[in-house]
C-alpha cells in the first residue's frame, strides 16, 4: 500500500531521514559509475523524494539505484554512439605525406602561461594563436561540442583542417593536455605517438565528454594514430596499488584501454617501477618494463625495451606529446603531482624514438605549464573536479616562481626537437 503523507511533514527532518540516506546512497553509485555528468545528480532530489512519497518502503533504494544505473546506460550510449561519431568524424582530404625537412613553432594561447615566458619569445620565430576566450570553456574537461567548436576555431585560424608540415605546439597548463587529440587529428597521415604523462588519460568515464585525462581514449578512433608509446606513469590508478578512488578510475582505465593493449598498439614504459598485477588491467602485452633502471635513463636500455618495435617505429612518422608532468619537480613546476624523470631523462628518450622512427616528426605538444586555474565548465564542474584532486593529493597549489624553471625546461626542449633537422 502507498504512504500517504501530510503536506505539512515534507519537511520535518525526521521524515525526511530515509531520503538523505537514499540520496547518499544514489551519490555513491555515481562515483562508483565514475561516468555520470553533475546535471543528473540535481534530479536525484526529485526522484529520491518521489521515490520516498510514492513507492513502498522496501523500494525506495532500490529505485533510486536504478535510476542511476539507467541515467549510467543512457549517457554511456548517447556519448558512444551519437556524439562522439556526430563531433568526431575523420575527413582528410587528399593529402597524404608531412614534409619532415622543418619544425616550425607556434603557441596556442589558451591561458597566457607560455607568453610570460618572455625569452622564449625572443628567442625564437613563434605563431602565436589567440584562444585565450577559449580557455575556460574547455580547461580540464568540456561537452563534446564545446571541444569541437574549438577545433573549428582552430581551422578557422590555421587556415584548413591539417598541417602541411609538423609544427612545436606550446599548450599552456596541462588542464590543456586534451588539446592534444585536436593536433592529432590535424596530421593528414598515419602515425605512431610517443606519449610522456604521470598520468593514463585514457579512462573513458569521466564526468563528461572530453577531459585531461580521457582523450587518448578517443584518439584510438577519432585520430589515424596507429601505436601508443607511454612513458612515465607513476601513479597507482594505474594498477590499482592505493585507495578506492584509484581502484576505480583503474577499473575505468580497464574498460578504455585493454583491447588496445592485446592487439599490440599500447607500449607501457613506466618511469621506474612495473606496474603490478591487478584485476583491472592486464599490461602482460605491453612490455611493462621502467626505462630507469638506475640513476638516469641509458639510451640502451630504451633501445633494448623497443627491439620488437623497430619495424613499426620506421614505417610511420612519429608525434611528440609531453605532458610536463612526467618530469620531477626540480625540472619543471605545474599544478598535477610530478613524475620520476629529469628532462636529461626525456631528452634521451626522445632522441632515441626520433633516430628508430628516421627523423620523422609529425608534430610536438607540450604542456605544463602554470596559469592560475579559471574554468567555465558545465554547472562548475572543473572547480569541483580540481578540489576533489586536491584533497587526493594528486593537485597542487602553485604559485608563479615557476616561470623560471618552466622557461628553462622548454628553452631545451626547443633546442633538441630544433637540433634534429639543423
Amino acid at each position: 500500500m502507498k504512504k500517504t503523507v501530510s503536506y505539512a511533514s515534507i519537511f520535518d527532518f525526521n521524515n525526511l531521514k530515509k531520503y538523505w540516506q537514499a540520496f547518499s546512497i544514489f551519490y555513491l553509485v555515481i562515483i562508483l559509475l565514475y561516468l555520470l555528468p553533475i546535471g543528473v545528480v540535481i534530479p536525484a532530489l526529485i526522484v529520491s523524494i518521489s521515490a520516498y512519497y510514492y513507492l513502498p518502503e522496501p523500494m525506495i533504494i532500490e529505485s533510486i539505484v536504478g535510476f542511476a544505473l539507467l541515467g549510467y546506460y543512457l549517457y554511456f550510449g548517447l556519448q558512444k554512439w551519437i556524439f562522439k561519431p556526430k563531433y568526431f568524424t575523420l575527413n582528410r582530404g587528399s593529402i597524404s605525406s608531412l614534409k619532415f625537412n622543418l619544425l616550425k613553432i607556434r603557441i596556442l594561447n589558451l591561458d597566457h602561461s607560455i607568453t610570460e615566458q618572455k625569452k622564449l619569445l625572443q628567442n625564437h620565430p613563434i605563431e602565436m594563436i589567440n584562444l585565450e576566450n577559449c580557455g575556460p570553456k574547455v580547461r580540464l574537461l568540456c561537452p563534446f561540442s564545446t571541444f569541437r567548436k574549438l577545433e573549428l576555431e582552430l581551422v578557422n585560424k590555421l587556415k584548413g583542417s591539417w598541417d602541411e608540415s609538423p609544427y612545436i605546439t606550446f599548450l599552456g597548463s596541462n588542464d590543456f593536455d586534451h588539446v592534444t587529440l585536436l593536433l592529432l587529428r590535424r596530421i593528414p597521415t598515419a602515425f605512431n605517438l610517443l606519449f610522456f604523462d604521470q598520468h593514463a588519460d585514457w579512462n573513458p568515464f569521466f564526468f563528461t565528454d572530453m577531459m585531461c585525462g580521457s582523450w587518448l581514449y578517443h584518439a584510438f578512433t577519432a585520430s589515424q594514430m596507429d601505436m601508443v608509446f607511454h612513458i612515465g606513469g607513476g601513479e597507482k590508478a594505474f594498477d590499482a596499488t592505493g585507495n578506492i578512488f584509484d581502484a576505480v578510475e583503474c577499473f575505468g582505465n580497464g574498460q578504455g584501454i585493454q583491447k588496445y593493449i592485446d592487439n599490440g598498439r599500447i607500449v607501457c614504459l613506466p618511469a621506474s617501477r612495473t606496474f603490478a598485477k591487478n584485476p583491472y588491467i592486464n599490461y602482460d602485452k605491453a612490455v611493462n618494463q621502467p626505462v630507469k633502471t638506475s640513476w638516469t635513463v641509458l639510451r640502451q636500455r630504451v633501445e633494448f625495451l623497443l627491439e620488437k618495435y623497430h619495424d613499426k617505429l620506421t614505417s610511420k612518422p612519429l608525434f611528440i606529446a609531453i605532458d610536463k608532468d612526467v618530469l620531477i619537480p626540480q625540472d619543471n613546476v605545474q599544478v598535477w603531482d610530478s613524475g620520476e624523470l629529469s628532462v636529461e631523462d626525456v631528452e634521451t628518450i626522445i632522441s632515441t624514438f626520433v633516430q628508430l622512427s628516421n627523423y620523422q616528426i609529425a608534430g610536438v605538444s607540450i604542456c605544463g605549464d602554470y596559469s592560475p586555474p579559471n574554468y567555465q565548465s558545465f554547472f562548475q564542474l572543473a572547480s569541483l573536479l580540481e578540489k576533489a584532486a586536491i584533497l587526493q593529493g594528486t593537485r597542487l597549489e602553485v604559485h608563479p616562481y615557476s616561470l623560471e624553471i618552466n622557461e628553462k625546461t622548454n628553452e631545451r626542449l626547443l633546442s633538441l626537437f630544433l637540433s634534429f633537422y639543423s
